[in-house]
Parts: C-alpha cells; structure tokens; sequence
C-alpha cells in the first residue's frame, strides 16, 4: 500500500550534534527522507523531522536512521527523543 510517514528527533539542550536522519525501507534509503541536523551545544533544544509517501509490500520494514552514532541522554523519562507515525493512505 501507499503510506505518508512522518519523523521527528529532538535534540536536548546542551548537547552537540551533527548527523542525518532518513527513512530506510527494506534497508534502502526512502529518496527525499534525509534531513540534516547540525545543533551546536547551547541552551536550547531543537526539533528537526520530514516527511515522505512512500509505497511499501506487506512485510516490508520501514526503518528511522541516523547517519552517525548516538549518545543523547532525555531530559526526564518521559521525554521523547525521536518518534514516527505512519499512515496508510490507500
């Protein structure tokens, strides 16, 4: 079927980071998935994510990836870091 994704990645405050976020489906890289999150280490938090439409066969697995490790820390246990929704759209 088809599927609108959406992804979102908060980065906390204080914490430095630079990598990219994408979709993989099925280990391939989903083409126009990939934002670039380049934070540096102030006070603030950031919030960065996309979206895509992608087409998908029953089975298949969609994936949330970042280009480089990571090591970050939420601020409170509840805090989510990175989330995605998927949506069937046919």
């Amino acid at each position: 079927g088809s599927y609108m994704v959406s992804y979102t990645m908060t980065v906390p405050e204080n914490y430095t980071l630079e990598t990219e976020l994408y979709l993989a489906l099925n280990g391939a890289t989903v083409l126009g998935s990939i934002t670039e999150i380049d934070k540096d280490g102030t006070n603030n938090s950031m919030v960065s994510g996309g979206q895509a439409i992608l087409r998908a066969p029953a089975g298949a697995a969609l994936s949330l990836i970042t280009s480089n490790g990571l090591n970050i820390t939420a601020n409170e246990p509840s805090d989510t870091l990175m989330s995605m929704v998927v949506r069937r759209i046919d």
